[in-house]
């Protein structure tokens, strides 16, 4: 991969604080040297310092936080609060690999966890004629919408874009680690499971897809991701996304570790209405509680009461 990486990971809305972003730059990127942070208090007030660690620890003691950005040479990472999420993004050169993973992918209540390309999602995602011909790019294959001075381009073609949805960001990467909203709104852990021709697999309570590897033809790469964005549907989504708002406190799903007789495993519980289709529990008819091995064996399922 020659351009940028990037990660994005979604959690629920209530974890930013300045302890939970300083958490979040001990995890993600230790091994950077940042050289400003900016830091954005409610909507209102903007506050940047250089980096040093007296001012990680006036980070740190900050309560409700809107915004704040690690710089340094080629990396950036944001922490922010908006559209039903705290979302965290990691830009850097190379490869972001176990090191920055680990620990991300064990942290609780997480939504959402992608990698991939920067530059392409950036093409695959932008709108705008003027960026194409500032950078010398042909838009011929892409369809117009609306008229001069306000004409953009259609890339509700491209099925590598990316779209905010309250709660999650909708973009088929690389690979991706799906958490309870996630599968919730992708049909359920049983249908992720089900995604044909790539690795799909349960991995300590999230379902890790692995679409395709950056060296695969791009006619390979488009494939599998317009596979993938129709068979959870994410053109459905992206349509209508204030349809999908979480509810604060009312899930669709928890994947959880228990100890069941004697070993750990992964204990998915579903809820249901009365056809069967995934809903909040507050609107559930039953639910399903399953226990799964860490190799994704379902062991066993039963029906529980909401």
């Amino acid at each position: 991969m020659t351009s940028p990486w990037v990660l994005e990971v979604c959690f629920p809305p209530d974890r930013m604080t300045g302890a939970s972003v300083v958490e979040f730059l001990e995890l993600l990127a230790s091994d950077v040297v940042f050289e400003r942070i900016s830091v954005m208090l409610s909507l209102t007030r903007s506050h940047h310092w250089k980096f040093s660690g007296r001012n990680v620890d006036r980070v740190r003691a900050l309560g409700a936080v809107r915004t704040v950005e690690f710089e340094g040479p080629g990396v950036r990472l944001t922490v922010s609060e908006d559209f039903h999420m705290t979302r965290v993004s990691l830009t850097r050169p190379g490869e972001i690999g176990g090191a920055v993973l680990r620990p991300i992918l064990s942290m609780p209540d997480m939504n959402l966890c992608l990698i991939g390309d920067l530059e392409d999602r950036t093409w695959q995602s932008t709108r705008w004629i003027e960026y194409y011909e500032r950078d010398g790019r042909d838009y011929s294959h892409l369809p117009l919408i609306g008229t001069p001075p306000d004409q953009r381009l259609d890339i509700s073609g491209n099925p590598g874009r990316w779209d905010e949805f309250p709660g999650l960001v909708l973009w088929p990467a690389e690979r991706m680690w799906l958490g309870p909203l996630a599968l919730a709104r992708f049909g359920g852990v049983e249908n992720v499971l089900a995604f044909p021709d790539v690795p799909v697999r349960l991995v300590g309570g999230l379902v890790e897809v692995e679409l395709f590897d950056v060296d695969d033809p791009v006619e390979v790469i488009r494939a599998r991701q317009r596979a993938f964005r129709d068979w959870v549907g994410m053109d459905e989504l992206a349509a209508d996304p204030q349809r999908y708002r979480p509810i604060p406190g009312d899930t669709f799903m928890t994947v959880d570790r228990e100890v069941v007789e004697g070993v750990e495993r992964t204990v998915l519980v579903q809820w249901f209405d009365a056809d069967g289709d995934l809903v909040v529990r507050s609107k559930a008819h039953f639910g399903r509680r399953a226990v799964i091995t860490d190799d994704g064996v379902w062991l066993s399922t039963s029906e529980i009461e909401p």
